[in-house]
């Protein structure tokens, strides 16, 4: 069940339309989604355990091999910025710190926060030479957050529209 909640939750097939809840448009993406997912709990594995979350693996999965022509994350399911979802992230972000602090693991956090913030900033501090590597990866390839807008109005515009 929860392997399949985060799958639904966060997979998108282009071309249903929004508030169309029950469509089966895609059903055999979500269903490979899934298979994937908790087919790489049981396969996946090291030490008896799962390697890792599955929900995750098969999300990726689906993402890489299908490409955004047929599937997206779901990248709209937070809604825009109000006081209720900063409160939301804000309990996301001090629950995620207090779990990383008990596995100690708050060092390895810090420090992968810290080398995306100085990647980010020279990336903006030298666009020419470092962004050009970066436009080369972000256009080839099939997951892009880049072009989540772009891919947003392709989708909408390939949607027509119910007249009621």
């Amino acid at each position: 069940m929860l392997t399949g909640n985060g799958v639904a939750f966060i997979l998108r097939v282009p071309g249903t339309r929004h508030g169309d809840w029950w469509s089966l448009q895609g059903v055999g993406i979500f269903a490979a989604a899934a298979a994937v997912s908790l087919l790489s709990k049981y396969v996946i594995r090291t030490g008896g355990r799962h390697l890792f979350n599955p929900s995750n693996f098969g999300l990726v999965a689906v993402f890489l091999v299908l490409g955004t022509r047929a599937v997206n994350p779901q990248d709209l399911w937070w809604g825009p910025m109000s006081p209720g979802l900063l409160l939301t992230l804000g309990i996301i972000v001090t629950g995620g710190l207090v779990i990383v602090r008990r596995l100690d693991m708050l060092g390895l956090t810090v420090g992968f926060w810290l080398t995306f913030a100085a990647a980010s900033a020279l990336e903006q501090s030298f666009p020419p030479m470092i962004s050009g590597p970066f436009k080369f990866v972000r256009n080839n390839s099939p997951i892009v957050p880049s072009r989540l807008s772009e891919l947003r109005q392709s989708a909408v515009r390939a949607v027509p529209m119910r007249r009621q």
